[in-house]
């Protein structure tokens, strides 16, 4: 029965997403223009590259946690270490981030002038943050709260449609709030999965332990890189080669083939 609900709600969330993300799509047009929706594009093309900043935490803790309650082991320890491994990469990671975002904004974002240093700076750490809090999602699919994990995407739609209603409602334009209003939704699911799982009250520091973790992860790590070259290099080459129009063109149809 579990599963069943789990099947019907990932479907129902699917289909919201892909029917909102036309209607967002429309609302991004009229408030920004082609220029601006191309510009959302190639940012949120990135979510793949900086979701690689965690290390492969995420589906190592994820195996890990589904084999120790599988044998009936306790398995909170695990998940303390696992949880500070994570804030270390973060807090380690972070000025990486930031000065890849300026390597962004003087390459990806060469030609989109309305866009501004600080808040490719912020959209980018949101971003970032929001990768390294995959951890938490993936453990809940591992402890069969998969539910929440399924309605995360449709819930991150909703709030944005009407997010986008409200600044076309107000005549609220401006690039560079939208698009940190729209990174931060995005890391929403996260925020909720940490508080769902207590998360707070695991955290241990352990240095040897992280160490250990990520050489555990190293695997999976490879295969998510080659998975980026694969499937995520398309924005970052079109932003070189190609012009706004055309890359909104390539969203669009990128779209209808989703659906």
């Amino acid at each position: 029965l579990l599963m069943n609900k789990v099947i019907v709600a990932g479907w129902c969330a699917r289909g919201l997403t892909i029917l909102s993300s036309f209607i967002i799509t429309r609302l991004l047009i009229n408030l920004v223009g082609g220029d601006g929706l191309a510009a959302h594009s190639i940012l949120f093309s990135l979510t793949a590259w900086f979701s690689l900043m965690n290390l492969g935490l995420p589906i190592a803790v994820q195996n890990a946690v589904s084999r120790l309650r599988g044998n009936g082991i306790n398995y909170n320890d695990y998940l303390g270490y696992s949880y500070g491994s994570m804030l270390i990469i973060t807090i380690c990671l972070a000025p990486v981030v930031i000065t890849l975002s300026l390597f962004a904004k003087m390459t990806l974002f060469s030609d989109y002038a309305f866009i501004s240093t600080y808040s490719i700076i912020i959209s980018c750490l949101i971003i970032f943050v929001s990768g390294q809090g995959q951890l938490f999602i993936q453990v809940m699919f591992a402890e069969h709260k998969a539910i929440w994990p399924n309605i995360y995407p449709a819930f991150c739609s909703v709030i944005s449609l009407f997010s986008l209603l409200l600044f076309s409602y107000y005549d609220i334009n401006n690039f560079n709030l939208i698009i940190i209003v729209l990174c931060t939704i995005n890391f929403l699911p996260s925020f909720h999965a940490v508080i769902k799982l207590r998360a707070l009250s695991f955290i241990t520091i352990n240095i040897a332990k992280t160490i250990s973790l990520i050489a555990e992860a190293r695997g999976l790590l490879l295969f998510a890189f080659f998975s980026a070259i694969t499937l995520s290099v398309d924005y970052i080459i079109m932003s070189q080669i190609l012009n706004p129009s055309e890359i909104v063109k390539y969203s669009l149809i990128s779209k209808l083939f989703n659906v």
